[in-house]
């Protein structure tokens, strides 16, 4: 709730930024696009995608760090538990 409450006059002040410089451009945009949350039944999926494999190696090497979240937090929590690394802060 507080998120909308900051969120939303940046929403304005970005979208009456964007009119100056794009003008009816933009408003054509912003009528079919909603600001907040997507509309999922205007997506219109493209019936075939070119793909750098470059650029897709490079997205799955972003996103393993991601994936390997999880097991280092664990491994973390095993060993603090373990008393093999200390404990240097927590959270109640």
């Amino acid at each position: 709730m507080a998120m909308l409450l900051l969120y939303i006059p940046l929403i304005k002040r970005e979208e009456r930024f964007l009119e100056d410089i794009f003008g009816k451009e933009h408003k054509r945009y912003k009528e079919k696009v909603p600001a907040l949350y997507p509309n999922f039944s205007l997506y219109k999926a493209p019936k075939s995608m070119e793909i750098a494999p470059e650029f897709l190696l490079n997205a799955l090497k972003d996103g393993v760090w991601w994936i390997l979240t999880l097991p280092l937090i664990e491994f973390i929590q095993y060993m603090q538990s373990s008393e093999w690394l200390p404990v240097l802060f927590s959270m109640p």
